[in-house]
């Protein structure tokens, strides 16, 4: 079977210490509208790069699967320095 030059997307990840350094961009709750006056407030949560490109992956596999369902393949490869090992 011959496959179009764009059937499959690859995706790779580096996982090196940078990506777990903060982004300094804080997690939004929406607690305070659901909680009671009695709730104590969550100090502010900062992402790290890597929740950041693993949620941007996520979300780019949700609107390829959306718009060409099983037509197209996404495939994701993480590498760690770890792995070198």
């Amino acid at each position: 079977m011959v496959y179009p030059h764009n059937y499959k997307t690859v995706l790779v990840l580096d996982k090196s210490p940078k990506l777990a350094q903060s982004s300094q961009e804080p997690f939004e709750f929406d607690v305070a509208g659901k909680a009671k006056a009695s709730v104590i407030p969550l100090d502010p949560l900062c992402k790290s790069h890597w929740t950041s490109s693993i949620e941007a992956c996520v979300e780019f596999c949700r609107i390829v699967y959306d718009i060409f369902g099983r037509k197209k393949l996404v495939s994701t490869t993480i590498f760690a320095p770890s792995d070198l090992v």
